[in-house]
């Protein structure tokens, strides 16, 4: 209990012929993320293997500021995509820009490329953090997946004063854990 798992612990399995390895990732917890060097054990669990087939398109996310971009391998794929949650179709919006996200929002995306399977359907929703520095230098608000953590940002600054930390209540009580 309390041992992080090495890189070396980590180490891939060998790609098949129809499936490539990609990462280990911890189902108990609900999610598909990888698993990475660093990784604290911390009770008994089981890791499952992360695979994705040869032949099939593969989509991904990333948060860049305020917004959500998409991708997809091989890159060439046409990526369809909804905003609002609703199941996409071939009809709807064709990724080519970054989306803006300015509140809570659920992205669900596929791709599709002749002679490959379409990919499967990726979902994630993003909720945006504001960060209030009462008074203090501006600190841009950032966007991050449900269920995720935020990353800590710089701390503002603000004449005559000590920063002392975020809280996430009106009291002040309970200083935000980073």
């Amino acid at each position: 209990s309390g041992t992080k798992l090495t890189a070396e612990q980590l180490k891939g399995l060998a790609d098949t012929a129809d499936y490539i390895f990609e990462y280990w990732y911890d189902k108990a917890d609900g999610t598909q993320e990888q698993v990475k060097e660093g990784y604290t054990v911390t009770k008994d669990v089981t890791l499952e293997a992360k695979w994705k087939p040869r032949d099939q398109v593969q989509i991904s996310f990333k948060v860049s500021g305020n917004t959500v971009e998409l991708s997809s391998e091989p890159a060439e794929a046409t990526i369809h995509y909804t905003t609002d949650g609703t199941e996409p179709k071939e009809s709807w919006d064709e990724y080519a820009n970054p989306i803006e996200i300015s509140s809570k929002t659920t992205v669900k995306a596929y791709a599709t490329k002749e002679g490959l399977k379409l990919s499967d359907v990726v979902e994630k929703t993003y909720l945006v953090v504001t960060f209030n520095a009462n008074g203090g230098s501006e600190v841009a608000s950032v966007n991050v997946v449900n269920g995720k953590t935020v990353s800590k940002p710089a701390d503002p600054t603000k004449e005559g004063n000590v920063f002392i930390g975020w809280y996430a209540d009106e009291e002040c009580t309970k200083l935000y854990p980073f």
